[in-house]
């Protein structure tokens, strides 16, 4: 359940960023004070989420994901797929 949790929280990080930086846009028409008071607390609850220096390929940093990758050996596994689409 770590995976889920970490998953989750990832998810709600991007909400959030996402959520400051439309109130981000708004700034010219809301003013300073309105924005300022809207992300304050939003700041906060993405400083809870920081998520531990994890290793990232360079220009990936926004795009964290939890993978699950099975591999196995099928016996007559290439005659199957020499019969199916690429795409299947």
């Amino acid at each position: 359940m770590i995976e889920l949790k970490s998953a989750e929280a990832i998810n709600e990080r991007k909400h959030l960023e996402q959520a400051i930086a439309a109130l981000e846009a708004q700034r010219m028409i809301l003013g300073d004070a309105v924005v300022d008071t809207a992300v304050a607390p939003l700041q906060q609850k993405l400083d809870a989420l920081a998520v531990p220096d994890w290793p990232v390929a360079r220009g990936f940093e926004s795009d964290r994901c939890i993978v699950t990758v099975l591999f196995c050996d099928m016996v007559g596994s290439t005659t199957l797929a020499a019969h199916l689409d690429s795409e299947t």
